[in-house]
């Protein structure tokens, strides 16, 4: 939290106050700018597990088989979870 606030307070002082002819393409660049970290750094090192939700249902995709194995095993109801193992399976 505090990379953050730190982080917006520097682009504040870098480019919030500039008011030059290109003052949208400054403050677009700085966001792009400290936005790139956060990207690379989810490109890299994807999270395990990504979840839909519908009305009716939840949805747990696991990156890994092993992931969704221990998911199972840890939340025991009856009828509650379908394993699939197979290759099919939908990955980002």
């Amino acid at each position: 939290m505090l990379a953050i606030i730190s982080a917006v307070m520097v682009y504040a002082a870098l480019v919030g106050f500039y008011d030059g002819p290109y003052a949208n393409f400054v403050r677009a660049g700085g966001i792009v700018l400290f936005m790139a970290p956060y990207v690379v750094w989810e490109g890299l090192f994807p999270l395990p597990i990504r979840m839909r939700a519908t009305p009716k249902s939840v949805t747990y995709v696991f990156e890994q088989s092993t992931y969704g194995r221990e998911f199972a095993l840890l939340n025991p109801q009856p009828n509650a979870f379908f394993y699939d193992d197979s290759p099919s399976v939908e990955h980002a």
